[in-house]
């Protein structure tokens, strides 16, 4: 959806609709594990109309023409009437001002209500309700996006021309990733060249997939662990079929063939990859390991770390079973090869998808991980420790900038006063934007 939104074409494609008046494109993503307003029918109606005034700001004073809201600033809340009757009355401007909208709206199945506060919780009748005052307009064009739910079919249609279904459309898409994942290993390579049959795991995996990558994708990485395991045909396929068809049950055994001496640290590593504002970059990860390992608490090895920095990310990649994945920063510019300490801060941890976020902050799985990690029913102490150790590492460097912050450390055990952790989190925080200008510089240089 993101793609569609800030395609380059777009406008190009909508010319014919939109004639000579202007257009205005926006868009809105559901996500169920974050945020209540990124979940809710009120979070979509402030999202859009938020981002449909800052690109209009003349529609200001003619939609909102309640000054209460001016006079309260920050803290005034619209509710959820307030911000429908400014949507009805932005699409009223819209016939006199020449204006037309084309809005993107993702996750439809990720819309959970059951927390708002006002009155009774808003199901998706109310969501799909609250779309006509769009639908029937013509100023008005809207993509949105869904897993099959059955209200989602019965309301906007199974095979209508105006619905795509995804699956018919990644058929080779799928093909192709398999057969790269698979071919790309030695092992499988010479195994298929004297045995056919070899290939027919690829074609079993896009059937039983039935259009849905993030299964291919994990269903792939568990199949490569078998390849690993050096396992034979009939091993494989015992293994291919084996695997649950359903996401969530798939996660769930992904889960549960973690290796017992593995579990502690895969957990950690899940709980680390849930910070919704920032990406951690591995080495935060490498240092979390350190801590682990050391009963003083945060103190990092510094003739080793760059030994550490590289095991954790071999660990990331094979003990995790593809559930967290590693992304690079998009940089303005590339890196020399001789940039060694960026490194460890542009690449970053992630979920491999939101589905498994979802999945993993159910409460009995939750209970589960937090049982593995071996920590308490939050995860704030795991975070505390593994940035004091990411702080700590800055001794073993010459980042710019770091030889005034080392004055502030100091090496500490786990235990400490609420007043000290946000002193070291505020700490941790300028180190984080230190070292993104720093890489940004060194990426120019």
């Amino acid at each position: 959806m993101k793609f569609l939104a800030r395609n380059k074409t777009l406008e190009e494609n909508l010319r014919h609709w939109k004639c000579s008046n202007t257009l205005i494109v926006t868009e809105s993503f559901f996500w169920r594990p974050g945020e209540k307003m990124q979940r809710s029918l009120k979070g979509l109606m402030q999202t859009l109309v938020f981002r449909i005034l800052s690109k209009r700001q003349d529609l200001i004073a003619r939609v909102l023409t309640d000054h209460d809201w001016m006079i309260e600033g920050n803290k005034w809340q619209f509710s959820r009437n307030d911000l429908h009757l400014i949507l009805e009355k932005i699409l009223e401007a819209a016939h006199e001002l020449d204006l037309r909208f084309m809005l993107f709206i993702d996750g439809f199945d990720e819309f959970d209500d059951r927390e708002e506060s006002e009155n009774q919780p808003v199901h998706e009748e109310e969501l799909v309700k609250f779309l006509k005052i769009f639908s029937h307009n013509e100023r008005v064009k809207i993509c949105i996006s869904s897993r099959p739910l059955p209200i989602f079919e019965r309301v906007f249609g199974k095979h209508d021309e105006c619905v795509i279904l995804i699956h018919e459309l990644t058929h080779k898409d799928i093909k192709k990733y398999v057969k790269d994942m698979l071919e790309n290993d030695n092992f499988f390579q010479k195994q298929a060249l004297r045995d056919l049959k070899y290939h027919q795991l690829v074609d079993e995996i896009i059937e039983a997939a039935q259009g849905v990558f993030l299964w291919v994708y994990l269903a792939t990485r568990a199949l490569l662990d078998g390849i690993g395991d050096r396992d034979t045909f009939k091993g494989l396929q015992h293994r291919l079929r084996t695997i649950p068809p359903k996401i969530e049950d798939l996660i769930r055994y992904l889960l549960d063939s973690i290796k017992k001496e593995y579990r502690q640290d895969v957990t950690r590593y899940l709980l680390l990859s849930e910070s919704t504002h920032n990406m951690l970059p591995v080495f935060h990860f490498a240092t979390e390991d350190a801590a682990a390992d050391n009963s003083e608490g945060a103190v990092i090895d510094c003739d080793n770390f760059l030994d550490d920095f590289s095991a954790t990310r071999e660990k990331i990649k094979i003990q995790c079973k593809g559930l967290i994945e590693m992304e690079k920063e998009d940089l303005d510019h590339p890196l020399s090869d001789q940039h060694l300490y960026p490194e460890f801060f542009h690449l970053r941890v992630i979920y491999a998808h939101r589905t498994i976020a979802e999945y993993l902050n159910k409460r009995e799985v939750r209970q589960k991980i937090l049982e593995w990690a071996n920590i308490p029913p939050h995860r704030e102490p795991l975070w505390w420790r593994s940035s004091l150790a990411f702080l700590a590492a800055f001794w073993c460097t010459d980042f710019r900038g770091t030889k005034r912050l080392r004055g502030r450390i100091q090496r500490k055990s786990i235990e400490f006063s609420p007043k000290e952790v946000k002193g070291w989190m505020r700490w941790y925080k300028e180190v984080q934007d230190r070292y993104i200008s720093d890489l940004r510089q060194l990426a120019k240089s």
